[in-house]
């Protein structure tokens, strides 16, 4: 019986469970059956007489086996095996079945005390001091009495009624039927006192005296681990308030504490010799009470974990080792994760581990190796670790665990696919309504994640269908209108998700009011950033139910407002959107004067920028109506909120309707002064990049007319946004730009070193195939630059040149439009090679120029349903490729093949419209045709 206590004072240490087979205490316990009588030997007693015997000496394993056997093989006495049964398994801590096996007890006073044991040890207190107080010890068999009331005992301690606890005491030492059981009580009272928190120096000092006394006795061990709960209980780790930083006086109580608990890893060490079981249980406490934090308490738990003798204690054991990583200090945290994580790898010998593997707790182990290594961020072994579980251990219940850690794993790691994979087995493996619904959400985003967004947008659906939760079931359904706007600009796209948005509405589950606005706004928006203000404003009479929904709500009744003012300034209704400025000032002017709530604080604050975007979309309106006019607006709004962003977007508006009216001049100027003028201003850096590099391209439209002066001006004006603005996200096209000037003035060594620099710097962009081809170019360039005094070209340079083209088709020719330029670009310079080349050498480089160029021309001799789709700049380089083609035949007198060649063109553009997809250089294609086609 003291067995089923074991469990409740663990968890008051950290949640441990009992230790399940300690059997080496002959005791008095529960269920002792009428004695046998003397002349009866032990293969002539029932196996029921012999259960009961193993139960009173305290084999309650032993007892199990013998009372399941004894209900197999017999009807009769089922309420007497029940009670048995149950006492077996409450010595056990095993409650859930202990509850299940006390179904067909009799009703009586020994099943009401097993009931209130039970709940004693379920943590239910009140419901065992109600079993308690209407039970009747004197009522129970003769060797139950004393543990009747000592159940009156504990739940007295429990509540702290120090009277009923002397009555009780009392009582069950007058009713125990042996020295042993008494001593037993003594020890379990005790233990419920440190278990309510009902410790004093007193309770120590005697806990202290009794431990002394029951040195080299079968008790000793367990009045041990009553004074080491105790002196754990008294002596409290000192806690600082969050974030406050430690003291020397939080310090000294923390070596005050440490130095208390060091006698209670004594007193567990010094309790004599103890059996492997009790060693376990010794360690695991000390580590315990020693703290995580310490090594010598790490070392401790180490040896629970690595004594094979009590697999519930190991596991408990490894449950610590890998929260003392996780609680850990931060800077310490990743440190002793790899040295629980070394330890659980140690080996001892060839095929051995120094914390050995067996089958009871190998996956305990899979799984602390796993979570160890999330931790230190070792994703790739903790993969592999819930890998070696599911695979060595796939019935585990810790399978879930295993895949929550594959899940994490992955999706630390980028690898969103396999990371919704991951969750959806999980979620296979999950009972529970409400963790399926938002596992299955999980997954989705993990597709949305992974930029397969019609996957996502079907795992959505199916989410938003079958989840429970009103709120999962909303989100769902914003994410799904993502995903289908993020599947492309058609208008088709948004037609579905506005679709998507009415039928949500209509169905039984409709979403919240506000997932429906964001919605709207959303494909709207949509709509008139694809720069097609006419279908927004057909989006915004679809869904005019949902926008008038909103018209009472001070947020998104401002934005929509605001957003239709956009879309009627995009399609020209300067009328409809001063009317729309009008209602956005009167709803400002409501929302300063309204009430003073949570929801309207933030957005009351931002009430001044809105004013001024307010008097940006005025001077807009009146842009398209008077130009004049509208510049007049600007200049008053730059007056009246001169570092207010409305002020820098209004120098980009009224920059780009100059520039739209060629007036580069003036454009430049104003894109300058924006660049200059708000460069360093918080909140303002976007803007100011931006007008400088606006500023750049307005040089490059006067340089035909002013000469490289202006190429020189904007090479300048790029300079200064990379000196300024270093980490904005256009640097690397305002770099690659800035070596495309320089190139033009002929500075080939100056764009090949900023270039060399943007490709280390920047090597995983997305425009690293432009920016390698960009080197080569000025490597090519500068070749040409460099020639000797009879105008030859070094060869070296320009075989460095042709080397750097050969790298682009082989790297970084991934789509047809690059691999088109880099092919016929390396086939020019291989020509410009053949000019320092005499012999073999040079009639190699020209067919490797030849074959380079036929392999440009290759895809199209696919059928249409494979051909590759060539952009517009795509089509240039395809056709010089083909005029590049037909030249080196004609040079070389093969008239036939130049035809060919130059044929291609005409061809290709047979039955297409003009300007439909058609190859650019069908004029010279003709012009030489018909010159090779002359009779001579």
């Amino acid at each position: 019986m003291p067995r089923l206590f074991l469990a409740t004072l663990l968890a008051v240490v950290g949640g441990l469970p009992g230790a399940a087979f300690a059997q080496d205490l002959p005791s008095a316990t529960l269920g002792l059956g009428v004695p046998n009588p003397p002349d009866r030997g032990p293969r002539q007693r029932t196996t029921l007489e012999l259960a009961e015997e193993a139960l009173a000496a305290g084999l309650a394993a032993t007892a199990e086996e013998l009372f399941v056997q004894a209900r197999k093989t017999t009807a009769a006495d089922r309420g007497r095996i029940a009670l048995g049964l149950s006492a077996a398994l409450l010595e056990r801590t095993r409650p859930a079945e202990a509850k299940a096996a006390l179904v067909e007890a009799p009703a009586g006073p020994a099943r009401r005390l097993r009931e209130g044991l039970l709940a004693l040890l379920d943590d239910q207190l009140p419901e065992a001091a109600a079993i308690a107080s209407g039970l009747d010890p004197n009522r129970l068999p003769p060797d139950e009495v004393a543990w009747g009331y000592a159940l009156r005992w504990m739940i007295a301690a429990a509540n702290g009624d120090n009277l009923a606890i002397n009555l009780n005491l009392e009582a069950a030492a007058r009713t125990a039927t042996s020295e042993e059981q008494r001593q037993r009580i003594e020890i379990l009272g005790y233990r419920a006192l440190v278990s309510a928190g009902k410790v004093e120096e007193r309770t120590v000092g005697l806990l202290r005296e009794m431990t002394a006394n029951a040195k080299g006795s079968p008790l000793a061990f367990a009045y041990a681990r009553n004074l080491a709960l105790g002196i754990a209980r008294l002596h409290d780790w000192p806690r600082l308030p969050a974030g406050a930083p430690e003291t020397e006086a939080f310090r000294k109580e923390r070596e005050r504490v440490r130095a208390a608990r060091r006698e209670a890893t004594r007193a567990l060490a010094d309790c004599g010799p103890l059996s492997e079981a009790r060693r376990a249980e010794a360690d695991l406490l000390a580590g315990l009470i020693h703290g995580t934090d310490d090594p010598e308490g790490r070392r401790l738990l180490m040896a629970a974990a690595r004594n094979g003798a009590n697999p519930a204690v190991r596991l408990t054991a490894l449950r610590g080792l890998v929260a003392a990583a996780f609680e850990a200090p931060l800077s310490e945290r990743k440190s002793v994760a790899n040295e629980v994580y070394d330890f659980l790898m140690k080996r001892q010998g060839e095929f051995a581990y120094a914390c050995p593997r067996d089958p009871k707790v190998l996956d305990a182990i899979h799984l602390a190796r796993a979570q160890l290594m999330t931790l230190a961020g070792n994703r790739e072994i903790a993969r592999q670790a819930a890998a070696d579980l599911l695979r060595d251990v796939p019935a585990s219940p810790l399978a879930r665990e295993a895949h929550r850690t594959l899940a994490l794993a992955y999706w630390g790691e980028g690898s969103y696919r396999l990371a919704a994979e991951t969750l959806g087995r999980l979620r296979d493996l999950t009972t529970a309504p409400a963790e399926r619904d938002t596992l299955a959400v999980l997954a989705a985003d993990c597709l949305f994640l992974a930029g397969d967004f019609v996957l996502a947008e079907k795992a959505y659906a199916a989410a938003q269908a079958e989840s429970g939760d009103p709120r999962l079931a909303g989100d769902a359904c914003y994410q799904r209108v993502l995903s289908v706007l993020a599947q492309g600009k058609e208008a088709a796209l948004r037609d579905r998700a506005a679709g998507i948005i009415e039928a949500s509405a209509r169905g039984v589950r409709a979403p919240e009011l506000a997932i429906t606005w964001r919605n709207t706004w959303n494909v709207i928006d949509d709509a008139r950033q694809a720069l097609r203000p006419a279908e927004a404003d057909q989006l915004v009479t679809r869904l005019a139910p949902f926008i008038a929904s909103a018209a009472d709500d001070p947020a998104f009744g401002l934005r929509f407002a605001w957003l239709k003012a956009l879309v009627a300034l995009g399609n020209g209704q300067a009328t409809v959107t001063a009317r729309l400025a009008d209602e956005i000032a009167g709803r400002l002017d409501r929302l300063e004067a309204g009430a003073d709530t949570a929801a309207l604080r933030e957005l009351r604050g931002q009430v001044p920028e809105l004013r001024g975007h307010l008097a940006l979309l005025r001077a807009r309106t009146f842009l398209g109506q008077d130009a004049a006019k509208g510049r007049e607006e600007f200049r008053k709004l730059r007056q009246s909120q001169p570092e207010s962003p409305a002020a820098a977007a209004s120098f980009l508006a009224e920059g780009r309707f100059l520039a739209g009216r060629e007036e580069h001049a003036e454009a430049q100027a104003l894109f300058t002064r924006l660049g200059k003028d708000f460069a360093g201003k918080p909140g303002l850096a976007d803007f100011a990049a931006l007008g400088l590099y606006e500023a750049a391209e307005q040089a490059v439209q006067q340089s035909p007319a002013e000469g490289e002066a202006k190429l020189k001006e904007a090479v300048e004006l790029l300079e200064l946004f990379a000196e300024q603005h270093g980490r904005h996200p256009l640097i690397v096209r305002v770099t690659l730009r800035r070596a495309e000037l320089l190139r033009a003035l002929g500075l080939f060594d100056n764009s090949y070193k900023i270039l060399d620099d943007l490709i280390r710097a920047h090597a995983d962009d997305p425009a690293r195939p432009q920016a390698e081809m960009a080197r080569a170019d000025s490597l090519l360039g500068r070749s040409e630059l460099n020639r000797d005094r009879v105008g030859q070209l070094d060869r070296q340079r320009i075989g460095l040149a042709v080397a750097a083209y050969q790298r682009v088709c082989d790297a970084y020719a991934k789509d047809p439009d690059t691999a088109a330029e880099a092919r016929y670009k390396l086939a020019l310079s291989l020509l410009e090679r053949t000019g320092t080349e005499t012999g073999v050498d040079a009639a190699a480089s020209l067919r490797e120029a030849r074959a380079n160029l036929v392999g440009v021309l290759g895809p199209l001799r696919a059928g249409t349903a494979t051909a590759p789709e060539f952009s517009r700049g795509g089509r240039i380089w395809l056709a010089r490729a083909i005029l590049l083609l037909g030249q080196i035949w004609e040079k070389e007198g093969n008239v036939a093949e130049a035809i060919a060649a130059y044929q291609l063109i005409p061809e290709l553009n047979r039955g297409l419209k003009p300007g439909e997809a058609r190859l650019p250089g069908q004029a010279a294609a003709e012009s030489k045709l018909a010159t090779l086609r002359r009779p001579k």
